[in-house]
């Protein structure tokens, strides 16, 4: 279900957590950049796609490998998890790519 502009709740609360601070912001929208310019356009994707591809894959094993509470068996790191799996982190990429790329003439 949509919420605030994004796929779901917890979409938008990652956003949220990363627009929430300058230096949070802007490191995401230097690794974007850096994801497109490292990526490569072939026959099934453009560069943008491919990169926010790769980039989208970056922040879930960020913050899977980040989550606290990894290294217990409880209800609260399932919880976590679940919450986590829920998140559209294409989306999440695709707007820090789109801000990257203002920036960058394509």
């Amino acid at each position: 279900m949509a919420y605030n502009g994004y796929t779901n709740r917890e979409t938008w609360i990652v956003c949220l957590w990363i627009d929430n601070e300058q230096s949070s912001i802007e490191f995401a929208v230097e690794m974007a950049g850096e994801f497109y310019t490292k990526a490569e356009e072939n026959k099934y994707f453009t560069k943008r796609e491919n990169a926010t591809i790769e980039f989208a894959e970056y922040l879930k094993e960020y913050y899977e490998e980040s989550a606290p509470l990894l290294d217990e068996c409880t209800v609260w790191t399932d919880l976590l998890m679940h919450s986590l799996g829920g998140v559209d982190w294409h989306e999440i990429a695709g707007h820090y790519m789109e801000q990257a790329l203002e920036n960058v003439e394509c």
